[in-house]
């Protein structure tokens, strides 16, 4: 956040969307989506909402799209399982396996609540 704020002028805004940790997330999710997805670190809205501080900007909108996310990652999720033929053929069972874990592990957390998104405007002051 610091290097994105650092080209802002005084007065400028940035907007970007990102996946939040909720507070019910255990231990245990973390640690498979750091293992299964790469995920090394996850923010809360409450969290970015003190970087934001800290870095001198003030957050004019945080707007939740977990409900929105949710159905486009569903609906991803439909996607990739539609082309399960193509995916076998081209990289073996044990791909497709292993993806269509991790990723149906990760549109449930969104699901449940474990997971969301938000969509932030703020500016530089």
């Amino acid at each position: 956040m610091n290097e994105c704020v650092r080209v802002l002028k005084l007065g400028d805004r940035m907007s970007f969307t990102d996946i939040l940790e909720r507070d019910r997330m255990t231990e245990e999710v973390r640690e498979r989506l750091q293992n299964e997805m790469m995920f090394v670190e996850l923010e809360t809205q409450a969290g970015y909402g003190q970087l934001f501080e800290l870095e001198g900007c003030k957050v004019l909108e945080m707007q939740d799209v977990s409900e929105i996310w949710a159905e486009i990652l569903g609906a991803q999720l439909a996607m990739y399982r539609s082309i399960k033929g193509q995916t076998v053929a081209r990289f073996g069972a044990a791909h497709f396996e292993k993806w269509d874990n991790a990723y149906d592990h990760f549109v449930g957390l969104f699901k449940t609540g474990e997971l969301g998104g938000c969509r932030f405007l703020a500016r530089r002051d």
